[in-house]
This record gives structure tokens, sequence and C-alpha cells, in this order.
């Protein structure tokens, strides 16, 4: 076979394999499009054969379709038949579907077929059939749980909907309490069709408290059901627990909208917890469109919820109410919907409408309040339909709706307020260029500039005025009318058209501005110049210099600036016309020309042109002219550039004092190495006006090293008074600890006046500093001396040290006052208006040390109320001071109740040194509160009031009803403890409270008198335990009561008693000790017989220790344990280790070995170490034993080295130690 051959062979056969698929596609189109035919031809012959058979007998019409037609088309016959609107067709039809077995195929269908859709279909054809016997498959199907819930689900719902069959309630009902987010909603939809049917089931699911969500279908579907049977059962849920529920239940009852429901509802919307229940309830009342609600409503509107605040508003625009007045206070309601709902509200209800008519009036009060009125419906959300009111018919009202547009700041209503700008009223045409003007949209530019040309001369103002608030961007081609603007108007237009002119360019605009530099008003003169010098414009220098003689000092020197500006950029003109006005000109001005010359005006830019000054230094250097030269110094240290050292450097050098003081202080402002080593050469020059110009240069720039302090503390000695105070400043601007010793050293010398200290205080800044200061500050000829001392200094260091004294306030300018006056009343303004705490400090400090009472007032606000404890503090020490002033007692009077204990023991302590009992009352009130230190120092100072006077703090003493102030009355009188006490205190020993007759115990106590005495006697056999105790201090001191009351107290039944008892035992003579401790060593109660022995211990004696350490092994182990739980213990442990070296003894060493070896508490490896190198054999053996079972390597180590020992008693002690160890 050819190639060619076998080509078109291949080619051939791709052809057939490529036709056969669109042979097979148009061969099965065919053949479907033919059964499709045959299947609608016998769907018209079954068709027929139903028309044929309409109303006959379903059973013999099922048999024809049956027996003449195939499953499929008998199923879409009947489906087409069931959508039959005759209802007679439609039951027919239903009866043959069920002839024909379809319903029992559609009912298996819902739940088995394999397919969603079918079951969906399923489902639609069984509620199409609407027959009851469908229910159960159709609810089983909602109830699947794996069950497609937007379609077969959804399907089954609408099915039973449809069916409408009464035994399909309970179902739906009982399904809906299994709720979810599919089925529910198919479910309620279902129930909702059946309407009154479905009430009584829906309203005993509604009661159902165990499914409280089905209970909130209930709900709602009750709501859409309408009926107000379920009214009552509603009623109910309105209280339940549950908040859904509740919130359910309300949005029903408005639905309902049964007025029964309507106090309820009231209640609820007031005083449910849940705001989305106070929010339905509220819309629920609203829409029932009951009046007597209004009042809840409105308390509803100021709910903490915003959203029940909205329904609350809804509701009442629903009422239509009367009194718009909780409408209107809503207007000011935090969150923007509730006042936006409230203003939509007003203006339904006709208020808009109502103030907008009250514009017009000729009371200017009520034409007030419409405005504010309607400018706050606008700021809620009404803007436009307040715009829509330019139109009105009264030009009162559009002119002040145009201001009220503008006011409300909305740029879209620039649109309108221009359109109005035409008004046949001037004065509505004034306030829609003022509107314009607040507004700044791009919208009224047109507007405003044609209003420019108004035949009134306030309209004119007006718009320029508002032109100059915009940006000039896109104004240039209404430069005409601006000019004719500025020709035309008065002094306030001309200025408003010259800020957009500046930014205009040209030389029309140009030639405008140098116009408004002649222009007859000073005003116009100077905005034009410094518009002139913002735009850098290339007007004539001559019409600048000319202004340098300019009447109006403002206008001279701002020419002066603009100069400088210009010369700063390289025009040598304006330099050389600066320069030439050096000449005579007024100090002011020659510093205004060299900031001129320096910063070209203030902007403080170079433009990469170069200095003019800089280019010309030779020139100058050169010229005679000292004035010059001197300015030039000025100028060049303004500039702080390190280039110009070199000149500056030379002219140090000039034979004239004048110009080398004016280079040293240029160089103190030029910052580096260089500068510094020419002032520390400067600093030895003859005139005192250069060192000290050198000495404060040194101060600026100079660093914290040794050679710059060595200079400046040198000329601290310098011959001349004017360059010490300036090194002492100089000092405090270098600051550093250094400086700060440096200066407290001058303080107590008269080398440095006492206002330079206070300023080199203040420059340092340092708390210290400042308060080594104060005394100065607070003497009335040392605050003058530092008011005329600031008065010579430049304006920057005394805002400077104003500031750092806090008294910034007083003023910047040489001319500001500053006197003690001033001081003292700024002082106290600080205290009164919260500065910072550093200040507020300085402050206190000042006033403290002012003498006279002007400062108590001030101290007694900051103890009062200043936050900070320390300020209180510092405020109570002053106060404490003028004790003696009735003021300051007052103030201190109420700083006894200050929550600062340290607060209140100074005013306490004060108040009780001034012996002014009329504020006793301050002290009884905070007796018993505070912690110990406070009800100290008030009780003292209670002493000390009455001491003598005991009958008016008795009597005072009658009123406390606390038992805690009680008790703190007795402590008090326990520190007066007089004896004419006695009478009173034998009466409280008959007090009901033990607390009250222990405190009078306490008392008698420190009474050494017999009478006292008798009475603690008596108080030994008082009933209460704690009083008894009380007594034992004075019964067991020295010269204490008789042996009879001690050996009552040992009988005592109460073991506490007893226990107290035996602690005393410390306090007695040894013979009674000794007797006593026999029988309280027998005490029946385990806690006496420990404290008994603990008592041993402490007394330290060598016959107690051997009775201790003899009784100690019969002890049962409680008594032990308690013995060693003793709070007395530890100290007497380390009471007696002591002993263990000092006693010459051996015996006394011995037997206090042996009972800390007993006692066992504390460190006793510590205290016994040292015994294992005691002298006497004794020692070391009993220390042997005691440390035998010790745990520590140190003491096993020091207990095994005692095997050599020569005493073999010691070294058997020894080995037996070992030997326990090893077992």
């Amino acid at each position: 076979m050819s190639a060619a051959a076998l080509v078109a062979y291949i080619a051939l056969v791709l052809v057939l394999l490529a036709a056969l698929p669109t042979a097979w596609v148009l061969v099965r189109e065919g053949w479907s499009r033919l059964a499709a035919r045959r299947a609608l031809d016998r769907l018209e012959l079954a068709r027929k054969v139903l028309e044929r058979g309409a109303g006959q007998n379903p059973e013999e019409v099922a048999r024809r379709l049956r027996e003449g037609f195939d499953a499929g088309t008998v199923e879409r016959v009947m489906l087409l038949l069931l959508h039959e609107a005759d209802v007679a067709k439609k039951q027919w039809a239903v009866s043959t579907f069920e002839r024909l077995g379809l319903m029992e195929r559609y009912v298996s269908r819902v739940r088995e077929a394999s397919t969603w859709s079918e079951r969906a279909h399923a489902a639609e054809v069984l509620g199409l059939v609407g027959v009851a016997s469908a229910v159960p498959a159709l609810v089983a199907a909602l109830r699947d749980p794996h069950e497609d819930v937007d379609s077969v689900k959804a399907a089954a719902a609408t099915a039973l909907a449809r069916i409408h069959a009464e035994e399909a309630i309970p179902l739906l009902v009982e399904e809906l309490r299994t709720t979810d987010a599919g089925s529910s909603p198919r479910v309620a939809e279902a129930l909702t069709r059946f309407g009154a049917l479905a009430v009584a089931q829906l309203v005993e699911l509604l009661r159902d408290e165990e499914h409280p969500q089905a209970a909130v279908w209930a709900a709602r579907i009750l709501g859409r059901i309408g009926d107000k049977a379920a009214t009552a059962a509603l009623l109910e849920r309105l209280f339940d627990r549950s908040d859904t529920v509740r919130m359910a239940a309300t949005e029903a009852l408005g639905s309902l909208g049964d007025r029964r429901a309507t106090q309820a509802l009231l209640r609820a919307a007031l005083s449910d917890p849940m705001p989305q229940v106070r929010a339905h309830a509220a819309g629920a009342i609203g829409r029932m469109g009951a009046e007597a609600s209004i009042d809840v409503l409105v308390a509803a509107l100021a709910d903490p919820d915003y959203g029940t605040r909205v329904r609350a508003l809804e509701a009442l625009e629903m009422i239509q109410p009367t009194d718009t007045g909780p409408l209107e206070r809503s207007l000011r309601d935090e969150n923007a919907d509730v006042r936006k709902r409230a203003a939509l509200a007003l203006d339904r209800v006709g208020y808009l409408s109502a103030r907008v008519a009250e514009l017009s009036s000729e009371d200017p009060p009520v034409a007030r309040r419409a405005s504010t009125a309607v400018l706050e419906l606008g700021l809620a959300g009404l803007a436009d339909a307040i715009a829509a009111h330019l139109h009105h018919t009264d030009f009162r009202v559009r002119a002040r709706v145009a201001r009220i547009c503008g006011e409300l700041g909305v740029p879209r209503l620039a649109a309108l307020l221009a359109a109005s700008a035409e008004d046949p009223s001037w004065p509505v045409r004034a306030r829609v260029a003022e509107a314009l003007g607040a507004l700044r949209a791009e919208e009224g530019t047109a507007a405003l500039v044609a209003l420019l040309g108004d035949a009134e001369p306030v309209v004119r103002d007006t718009a320029a005025e508002a032109l100059a608030q915009r940006e000039p961007k896109g104004m240039e081609r209404f430069f005409p009318e601006l000019s004719r603007a500025y020709h035309r108007g008065s002094v306030a237009a001309r200025l408003a058209v010259l800020k957009p002119v500046a930014a205009f360019e040209g030389a029309e605009a140009l030639g405008l501005l140098q116009k408004a530099l002649s222009d007859p008003n000073s005003a116009v003169r100077l905005s034009a110049l410094e518009l002139i010098a913002s735009r850098n414009s290339a007007v004539a220098v001559e019409s600048l210099v000319a202004r340098l003689e300019d009447p109006e000092r403002s206008v001279r020197l701002a020419a002066i600036d603009t100069l400088g500006r210009r010369g700063r950029r390289g025009r040598k003109d304006s330099v050389d016309a600066l320069l030439g006005a050096l000449s005579g000109a007024s100090l002011e001005a020659k510093e205004r020309i060299t900031d001129a010359l320096a910063f070209g005006g203030g902007d403080g830019k170079d433009d990469g042109k170069g200095d003019v000054l800089r280019e010309r230094l030779d020139e100058f250097a050169a010229s005679p002219d000292l004035e010059l030269r001197i300015c030039l110094c000025w100028t060049l240290g303004k500039q702080g550039d390190p280039a110009v050292l070199p000149y500056l450097q030379r002219s140090l050098r000039d034979p004239d004092a004048r110009l080398r003081s004016s280079a040293a202080g240029a160089i103190g402002k030029i910052p580096g190495a260089a500068s510094v080593h020419a002032l520390l050469v400067a600093v030895g020059d003859r005139d005192p006006h250069t060192r000290a110009a050198a000495v404060n240069g040194l101060g600026k720039i100079g660093p914290q090293d040794d050679r710059v302090f060595e200079v400046l503390e040198g000329r601290l000695a310098d011959p001349d008074a004017f360059v010490r105070n300036r090194a002492a400043i100089a000092l405090g601007r270098v600051g550093g600890p250094r400086a700060e010793r440096t200066l407290a050293e001058c303080a107590s010398g008269d080398r440095v006046e006492s206002a330079a200290r206070v300023v080199a205080a203040a420059l340092l800044g340092t708390e210290s500093a400042l308060s080594s200061v104060t005394d100065l500050l607070s003497n009335e000829a040392e605050v003058k001396a530092l008011g005329e001392f600031l008065r010579r200094e430049d304006v920057a260091l005394r805002r400077e040290v104003l500031a750092k004294l806090c008294l910034d306030d007083l003023g910047g300018a040489a001319e500001a006052p500053v006197d003690q006056a001033a001081v003292v009343e700024r002082y106290q303004r600080i205290l009164r208006t919260g500065q910072g705490p550093s200040s507020r400090r300085l402050a206190v400090e000042v006033l403290a040390k002012v003498q006279g009472d002007r400062s108590v007032e001030a101290l007694a606000d900051t103890l009062a109320i200043d936050p900070v404890e320390g300020l209180r503090v510092l405020a109570a020490h002053a106060l404490a001071a003028r004790r003696s002033l009735e003021s300051a007692r007052e103030a201190l009077s109420r700083g006894v109740a200050d929550p600062c204990a340290e607060v209140a023991i100074v005013a306490a302590k004060a108040l009780g040194e001034a012996g002014d009992r009329r504020f006793s009352d301050a002290l009884f009130r905070r007796l018993a509160l505070g912690p110990a230190s406070v009800q100290a120092a008030v009780e003292e100072a209670l002493a000390r009031l009455h001491r003598g006077a005991t009958e008016a703090f008795v009597q005072r003493m009658a009123g406390p009803s606390r038992p805690e102030a009680t008790a703190a009355c007795l402590r008090v009188l326990e520190r007066i403890a007089e004896p004419s006490l006695v009478p009173l205190l034998k009466g409280l020993l008959a007090s009901k409270e033990p607390a009250v007759r222990g405190g009078v115990v306490r008392v008698l106590v420190r009474i050494p008198t017999a009478e006292a005495l008798s009475l603690l006697e008596e108080a030994s056999m008082d009933p209460s335990e704690a009083v008894r105790v009380e007594v034992l201090p004075a019964v067991t001191s020295e010269g204490g009561a008789a042996a009879a009351v001690i050996a009552r107290f040992r009988l005592d039944p109460s073991p506490t008693v007893r226990r107290h008892l035996a602690e005393r035992l410390t306090t007695l003579p040894a013979g009674q000790a000794r007797e006593l401790s026999d029988a309280l060593l027998d005490d029946p109660a385990p806690e006496v017989r420990a404290a008994a022995m603990v008592s041993l211990l402490a007394r330290a004696e060598p016959d107690g220790l051997r009775r201790f350490v003899a009784t100690w092994a019969s002890m049962p182990p409680d008594v032990q344990r308690a013995a060693r739980g003793d709070r007395r213990g530890a100290a007497a442990v380390e009471q007696l280790a002591p002993q263990l070296l000092s006693s010459r003894e051996a015996r006394v060493r011995e037997v206090t070995v042996e009972a800390l070896a007993a006692y066992a508490v504390g460190d006793l490896d510590r205290l016994l170490l040292p015994a294992l190198r005691d002298p006497a054999s004794e020692v070391r053996t009993a220390a042997a034993r005691a440390l035998s079972l010790s745990e520590s390597a140190a003491a096993r180590e020091a207990v095994a080295a005692l095997a050599d020992d020569p005493d073999p008693t010691v070294r058997a002690a020894a080995q037996g130690s070992r030997l326990r160890v090893v077992r």
C-alpha cells in the first residue's frame, strides 16, 4: 500500500471516529423526542379517559387507567388532576388517587426514596392530596435529624399546612419541642395556617417550662395567628425566667393588640432586667397606641439600652403624643440612631414645622429657642428637611435657616445655599454668605464671589470674610471681582480679600498687595506685609523700607521681618536696608533687626543662595561703625554657625570692651569645643562685662567637665558682684551634683546675691535645690529683690526661671511685676487649681514659710483635698507650726480624719499641743478608728487636752455608744491616770461590759493610790476572766497586792487566768516566785504547767533552771509541746544563751546547756557549739550529749573532735554521740 493510500485510509478512519459520537447524539436525541412524543400522546389519552370518567365510580376509573396505561403515565395524569381548582373535581381526583394505590406509594417515597429531590416531590404531592393519613410520614420527615432541611423538610412542613387536618396539630406542636434552626420555622409556618384551631395546644406548649425554646416558638406563632384568646397565657410568660420567652411574649402581645395587656407590658418596659425585653415591650405598647402608656414610654427613653430607647421612640411616634418634650430630650441622646429616630418622630408630629414658624417671631427669646431647636433637629439628621425652608415666604425664616445650615456643617447644603444667594432680602443674602463661609464647600465659591458685588455693604463684607476662610486654589479667575471688593469694601473686607489674592500669581495680584502697603489702615498694612513675607513676593524694596518709618510699631517690626526673609534668600538690597536702619534705632528695633538678619524674619531657613552676611564679614570687620560691628556680633551669635568663630575670636581681641563682650556673648551661643576654649580664655578678660558674657556662654554651652567647673567656681570669687552672680547662674545651667554642691556652699555666704541663688536653683531644677531657696521665696524683701533681678534679665531666662519656680503666669515680659503678694497668690492658686505634684510641693514648702496667716487657707485646702499623701503631710506640718491661729486649728481638726496615718498623727499632735479643748470633738470622732499609731496620737492629744480638767472628758465620754470607742476613752484615761479619776472608775467597775471593766483595771493599775489598789483587789474577783487577767500586772508587780490576792489567782477557776499568772512569774521576787511556781507546776491544766516551765526558763536563775531540767522529763508530751509553742520561748532561749559565755560558774553553764537541750527551741547547734570548747569538762560533756543527735555537719564534726579531749567523761560522751549517729 502506497503512503498516499495509507494516509487516506487513516484520514477516513478518523473522520468516521469523529462522526460516530455525533451520530450517537443525533440518534439518541431523536429517540428521546419520539419517546417523549409517545408519552405525551399516552398522557393525552389518559387525560381523556379521566375526563370521560369524571364523576363516575373512582374504583372503575382507576381500573381502566391501570389496564390501559403504564404506571408512569397514570402518576403524571393524576398529578395534573390534583392541581384542579374545582373543589368537587379535586375531591374526586383524591379518591381516584387513593384507589390507584398512589397514596401508599408516595408515603413510602417520602421516607425511602434514594434522592432528596424525590422525597421532596413526594412531600409536595401529599400536600396536594391533603389526606390526614399522610401526616405521620410528613412529620417523620420533619423529625429526621439527617433529612435535608431546605428541600425535604420545607416541603413536608408546607404539605402539613395544606392538609389542614386537626389531627396534624398535636404532631406539629410536639415537633416544636425538639427545635432546630431548619425545621422549626417550617413547622411554625404550618401551625400558623391552622389559625384558631392551633391556639389551645400552642397555649399548652407556651406554658411548658421545661422547653423554653418551644415556648418561644409558641409565643411567636400565637402572635402571628392574632387570636386574643392567647392573651392571658402570654401575660403569664412575661414573668418567665427565660429572657427569650419574655421577649417573644412581649412581641406576640404587641401583635395581638389586646388592650388588656397594656399594664403588664408597661411593667415589662420599665422593670424587666433584659434590654431586649424592654425594647420589645415598648414597641408593643406603641402598636397598641395607648395614650395611657406615654409616661412609661417616656421613662423608657432613659433606658441604658439604646435599642429600648429606639423602640420607645417608635412607639411614641405611633401614638402621636401632644407633649413632645420626651422626644425633644431624646435629641440629645448619646446614641446617633436614637437621635435620628427622635428627629424623624418630631418631624412627623409637626414639631419641625412649628419651630420653623417660630423663627419669624418678633420676640427674640422665642426666635432663639426656635433656632436652637431646629439646629438640634438638623444635628440629629434632618439637615435636608431644614434646608428646604430656605424658600420660606418670610425672609426672617429664610435668614435664620441659612445661618442654621452653616452651623450644621453639612457640605451638601452648599448647593442649596448658593441658590439662595440671589434672595431679594439682603439679610438672607448676608446669612447665606456667612453659612457658605462656614461650610467651605467648593460649590459656594462662585456665589460668594458674586456677593462681593452686592449692593449692600454688609453682604459684601460678609462674602469677603467668607472667601478668606477657604483655600484660594481655583479662585484666580475671580481676581477682578476681588479687586473691586478691595477698593469698595470696608477695612474688614479689604483684610479678607488680601488673603486669597496673596496666593495668586501675576503682576496684578502683586500690585494689589503693594498698594495695600500704603493702606490708610494699619491692620491692612500689617496684613499685606505678612502676606508678602509668606509668599516671597517680588515687591520693590523701597516699599518695604518705607514701612520702617511707619507710625505703627507692629508694622515697623513686620517690615523688619519681611526684609530679613528677603535678605536670607540672597537679596543684598534688603540686607543693606536693614544694616542702614541700625543707626539710631531703639534697642528693641536692634534686637529685631539682628533677629531678621540672623533668621530671615523668623523662618530660620536658607534657600541655598548663601548667607550675604558671611560673604561680607571682611568688609564689616574693616568698618569704622562700632554699632554695626557690635550688632553684627549679635547676629552671628544668633545664627550659631561655627564658621564665623574666627571672626568672633578676632573681635575678642579688639581694644573696645563693648565689642569684646558682644563677641563673647555671641560665642556663648555657638556650641562646640572651639567655642568653649575661646570662652575659657575670655573669662580672664580685664573687662567685667566680657568676663560675665564668657561665664554666661559657658553656662549655656559648657559641658559638665572639670575645666568648666573650675573656671566657674573660680569666678564665684570674682571681684565684680555681677560676674559672681553670672557664675552662679551658669553653674545652675550646667547642672549636675557638683554644681549643686557648689551652689549649696554659696548659700552660707554673701558672695552671690540671694536673687542669683534663686535663679541658679531654679535652673538646676532638682527638688532639693528648689527646697533650698523656699526661705527666700517666702521673704518679702527677697522676692522683691528677685523681681528686680529678673527685670534686668532677658525674657527667655526670666520665663525659664519663673516656669521652674511654677510662677510662669506672672508673665515673662520685663515689665511684669514679681512681688511677694503675687508669689503667694500664685502658689495659693497652684494649690487650688490642681497643678502637677512637683509644683504643688514647691507651693506648699514656700507657703509653709510665709509669715502670718495669708497662706493658711491654701494650706488648709491642700490638707483637705490634695490626692498626694506627701503633700498633705507637708501641709499638716505647716499648719501645725501655725497652730496658734484658729484657722490653722480648724484645718487641723479636719485633718484628724485624713485617711493617711501620718497626716492624722501630725494633726492630732498639733491639736494636743495647742491646748484648745474646743477641737476635742474632731479627736473624739477619730477615736478607735485607723491604725494603732493614729489611735495612740489621738488618745495622747485628748489626754493632753484634758489633764487637770477630766470632768469635761468624762462628760464627753458618756456619749460614745461604740464599745471600741469606750475602750479608747479608757485608754485616754490610762494616759491621764489622775487620782481624781478613781471615783469615776469605781462606778465604771460596775459596768455590764467586761471590756469596759478591763479598761478600768488598766487605768487603775497606773494610779499609785491605796484606793486604786483596793479597787484592783475587788476586780480580782470579777466574773470575767479577761478582767481578772488585766488585774494581774498590778498584783504581780513590785509593791503590788498582798500574797492573799496572788493565792486567790493561783486557785482561779479559769485556766487562762492561771496561765497568765504563770507567765507573770518572771516579775515576782525570787522567794514568792519559787513558792508559786511549785504550785503551778502541779496545775491540772497543761497550758498552765507549760507557761510555768517557760517562766522558769525565762528567769534564767540557776535554781530555776535546775528545777526546769529536773521537771521537764516528767512532763507529759502535751505540756512539752505547749511549752515549746509558747510565744515567749524563743526570746527566753536567746536571753539564756549568753550565760554560756558570761557565767563564771561551771555548774550554771552546765545547767544552762541542759535546759537548752531539754527545751530544744531555736537554733540549738548555733547556741551550743561554743559550749563544746568550754573550759569545764562537765559543760563540754553536757554539750556533747545535747548535740548527739544533731543533723548539722558542723555540729557532728565538732563533737567528733572531742574524741581527743583530755577528760575521759567528755571522750565517752563524744563516743556515745558517734554510736548514736551510727545506729
